[in-house]
């Protein structure tokens, strides 16, 4: 069998109805929430709504079949099309209800809470820094991912080598579900990233049935080894997952597997399962080693990644990790397994264990130059005479800082530390403490890191403030679009600004910027959809969908873009009146990457006539009175409503 007759397999096997028409419905809700949400804002805050783009006919008859049609999530009643057509009822009546239950529970606590929102424990618990990557699972309930989005948690993780398509695909639903039900909420959209851990290359056994329940198997014992993944979290004594699917054909009947460091079964019979006897007994758990006699030699990425692969295709995943660096051959050949699969475009991370990279070499460097991005995990240090402290090789050390060099993605899990069984030594600060993009938790241990989120949330603030007063820098880019983003870095320190505001097509200004970790949260508005699959993997970068009209004015696209980023961090009180707040963006529509910074001390009130007059020097009493006649016309009955637009806003919000 061939590469192409392989792959075309793998394809048939994963790809269904069910998960292209489930993801395409659900995204087409989405998208046309997003234009109900922006002609609802500007018609009520700019009095018009010539901004938003001609909607489809029967978009309401496709918002009703998807309700109804639907077969995993039902978050969605047979009524939601006509909620959406009356969004401004619902979200003034929203309101109007949070403004009396802030009433009541002043005189509950006679205004000693006054200000503050009282929580309920389910909300508390989901609170965190905004660093937090929460790796989720199948047993995620939809109010568990509600909390993690209203907490700030914009970027998730799933991994594939545990449970079936159709299970991984209802989780992924839950999440885009919940985005939606939080978007409709708050009145604009709302995105996370996805990304997704590939079954690993190497053979290991799922999770036994429940996870950290142990079983002893003794000589004689009847043994079914499968590759079927609906036992990948329900293994047991008789019947045991392994992601070997490609090697079943090669192991024949007598030979030996080994199981951990001491089991070892003989296969007696083959079907579509290896029927085996226990020969030489031990304790079975969860995600154990499993070695076979034979190894394949056709393909060096396996059946259970490409089948990953494919799922991640069909759900709109764009970012895979593999379960381990490997070769430079591997890393080419899994390259040329998403070219095959028409997936070339997605992005590859590479998960490392950084405290068992060992030398002193840079026999790593081609991983840091060819690998969009890193999990960083760290292993006990049982066999170490001080197994209490983290021990980094100079190998790993600079792995880490190259890595960092080359502003890739890099995510650290730092249950280990948080659990404090491995100590930090202060040599070590900045790989752990300031690398880091993210911090990847499970979901079961989210709550349980305030003690790691305290430590690095003081000791990052000394780091960053040393790497950004380092004189001369050195500018790597082409452009020098690095020494702008630094300079924007800096600028958000002293100002204090708790907000910048980045508008491009692409995310790349917004990277380069979450690069120098400012403070600050990063807006990164645009209206290239696709970038929510990747953007907010880098530190402090929230996406913000704009769904406005395309062909207009450059000047006027910018302005409303603005506008709207604006708009929703005063609803969302991310800034308040005399706060500093910054814009990034491009002067003039010839260049491709922002190239000018300007500051802003925001008036709650007037804020829509003071942007017009400070985004363009060639403009300095405002873009809109250089317009034509009929736009000068159109302008001043803009001018006229905008002048009361806070009021509006302060009502509806």
């Amino acid at each position: 069998m061939d590469d192409d007759e392989l792959f075309k397999n793998i394809c048939e096997k994963v790809r269904c109805t069910l998960l292209s028409a489930d993801m395409e419905k659900l995204n087409y809700v989405r998208e046309m929430q997003a234009r109900l949400q922006h002609q609802s804002i500007f018609t009520n805050v700019l009095g018009t709504d010539k901004y938003v783009d001609e909607m489809d006919v029967d978009w309401i008859e496709r918002v009703r079949s998807y309700s109804t049609e639907k077969s995993i999530s039902d978050s969605l009643d047979g009524s939601e099309s006509a909620e959406l057509e009356h969004i401004m009822e619902e979200e003034e009546l929203t309101a109007a209800k949070s403004e009396a239950t802030e009433e009541q529970a002043g005189d509950v606590w006679q205004g000693y809470f006054k200000g503050f929102q009282i929580l309920s424990e389910a909300q508390e618990g989901a609170i965190g820094d905004k660093k937090k990557c929460i790796e989720l699972t199948c047993s995620d309930c939809d109010d568990t991912i509600i909390n993690y989005l209203h907490a700030g948690i914009s970027c998730f993780a799933v991994d594939l080598f545990y449970g079936t398509v159709v299970e991984n695909q209802a989780l992924i639903l839950r999440v885009r579900e919940s985005e939606l039900k939080l978007s409709k909420e708050i009145g604009f959209p709302i995105s996370s990233t996805i990304f997704a851990k590939l079954s690993p290359r190497l053979q290991y056994t799922g999770l036994m049935d429940p996870p950290d329940a142990e079983v002893v198997l003794n000589k004689g014992d009847e043994l079914t080894l499968t590759s079927m993944r609906e036992y990948s979290t329900h293994c047991s004594k008789s019947c045991v997952y392994v992601n070997a699917a490609f090697l079943f054909n090669d192991v024949n009947v007598f030979d030996y597997i080994c199981i951990g460091s001491d089991i070892q079964v003989a296969v007696r019979r083959k079907d579509a399962h290896l029927r085996c006897t226990v020969e030489v007994g031990g304790k079975l758990c969860s995600r154990m080693p499993v070695l076979f006699p034979s190894r394949c030699t056709k393909f060096l990425v396996s059946m259970e990644e490409l089948e990953d692969i494919t799922f991640c295709k069909e759900v709109g995943i764009n970012i895979i990790v593999s379960y381990i660096g490997g070769t430079a051959e591997y890393f080419e050949n899994l390259q040329y397994a998403l070219k095959t699969l028409g997936c070339d475009k997605m992005r590859i991370y590479a998960r490392i264990v950084l405290n068992e990279v060992k030398g002193c070499d840079n026999d790593m460097d081609w991983m840091a130059e060819n690998y969009d991005g890193f999990i960083i995990e760290l292993s006990p240090s049982d066999m170490h005479p001080e197994k209490d402290i983290l021990h980094l090789c100079p190998a790993g050390e600079a792995f880490i800082k190259h890595a960092y060099q080359l502003q890739k993605v890099i995510v650290l899990a730092p249950t280990l530390i948080a659990n404090k069984r491995l100590i930090v030594d202060p040599a070590h600060y900045q790989h752990i403490f300031h690398y880091p993009d993210k911090y990847i938790l499970p979901c079961d241990q989210s709550n349980s890191a305030f003690y790691f989120f305290y430590l690095q949330d003081s000791i990052s603030e000394l780091l960053i403030e040393e790497a950004l007063s380092k004189q001369p820098y050195c500018d790597r880019s082409l452009t020098g679009s690095d020494t702008l983003a630094r300079s924007v870095a800096c600028a958000s320190y002293e100002m204090h600004a708790p907000v910048i505001f980045v508008c491009s097509l692409t995310g790349r200004m917004a990277a380069k910027i979450s690069h120098f970790r400012p403070r600050a949260l990063i807006i990164f508005i645009t209206r290239m959809k696709s970038a929510e699959t990747f953007i907010s993997m880098h530190h402090n970068v929230r996406f913000l969908y704009y769904n406005g009209i395309t062909e207009e004015n450059y000047y006027c696209s910018l302005y409303k873009h603005l506008l709207f980023g604006l708009l929703y961090a005063e609803s969302q009180h991310l800034i308040k009146h005399n706060d500093n707040v910054m814009f990034v963006y491009r002067e003039t529509a010839s260049i491709r990457l922002p190239n000018k910074y300007v500051t802003y001390k925001f008036h709650a009130r007037h804020f829509p006539q003071h942007l017009d007059k400070i985004l363009f020097s060639k403009f300095p009493d405002g873009f809109f009175k250089n317009l034509s006649t009929q736009d000068v016309k159109d302008t001043k009955e803009v001018d006229s409503v905008s002048s009361t637009s806070s009021d509006i806003l302060i009502k509806r919000v």
